[in-house]
């Protein structure tokens, strides 16, 4: 299994170019998509043929891109209630938890 990063991956249409890479040895839910660089991440569980638009990274690059598309997805209404109630406690009652 390997870790890969595939560059261009986005054509101008919106479809995603995997520069020859079996999408179905793809592991499901593992992919990361970087809109700013064009990319995505992914484990891969085939032959991987480097070129310059595919590489094998390490799991530090991996997690790293992770991180960032975590930091760009908007909040979880989950996520959004828990703030805002936060924010009307503090606000309201002085830092009294809601009931």
């Amino acid at each position: 299994m390997n870790i890969v990063q595939v560059t261009n991956v986005f054509l101008d249409n919106g479809n995603g170019d995997y520069k020859g890479l079996d999408i179905n040895k793809i592991v499901p839910g593992s992919q990361v998509y970087n809109a700013n660089d064009n990319s995505a991440y992914f484990l891969y569980d085939g032959e991987v043929l480097e070129s310059t638009d595919i590489s094998i990274v390490t799991q530090s690059i991996y997690n790293s891109a992770k991180q960032l598309y975590k930091e760009d997805q908007p909040l979880s209404i989950e996520e959004r209630i828990k703030e805002l109630e936060e924010t009307v406690a503090l606000s309201l009652l002085g830092g009294a938890p809601l009931v």
